[in-house]
């Protein structure tokens, strides 16, 4: 129910381009969670853009599934990127690049109740933001863009990233 749960959170968000949600509830129901909705939502195909988010709401109503608020929902996301990167199968800037735009494209910071809140590393996502974009658009030399070095933003995305790899209940 949890797979399902975080999937719903993602397509609901916008979280996860590349979700294909008629497939999650298809292995839903191979693992005996069962209800008319999702049962339709698994014989769509993931380009049923208007089926699936009609059906999207039956099948939270039918299973009772609880959909935590967005910002909890980025948090989790960008977790999910935090352990891939300190577990070395993603990349730093790659890492870096989801978790910043996880934050600050889905307007994360203006919460004001977060996850992060009162987390010092979080103090400094901006600062990350700003390096990622600098170096993406060759204007790392331009100046110093907060970070001396790759290594400097490297130990301060580690930072945020150990945070964001503990799972939150």
């Amino acid at each position: 129910m949890e797979t399902l749960r975080r999937a719903i959170e993602d397509y609901l968000y916008g979280l996860d381009p590349s979700l294909d949600l008629p497939m999650v509830a298809a292995h839903s129901l191979t693992r005996d969670i069962n209800c008319q909705a999702l049962a339709e939502l698994a014989g769509l195909s993931k380009d049923s853009t208007y089926e699936i988010r009609e059906l999207v709401s039956a099948v939270i109503a039918e299973l009772s599934i609880d959909v935590a608020p967005l910002p909890e929902a980025v948090f989790r996301k960008a977790g999910e990127a935090a352990r891939d990167y300190l577990a070395g199968d993603l990349g730093f800037r790659p890492a870096i690049r989801q978790v910043t735009e996880l934050m600050f494209d889905r307007n994360y910071l203006a919460f004001d109740v977060r996850p992060d809140v009162g987390v010092g590393q979080f103090d400094d996502l901006w600062l990350l933001n700003e390096w990622i974009y600098a170096v993406d658009n060759g204007h790392e030399r331009d100046g110093v863009y907060y970070f001396e070095t790759s290594e400097d933003a490297e130990a301060c995305f580690k930072a945020v990233a150990t945070v964001l790899a503990v799972p939150r209940t």
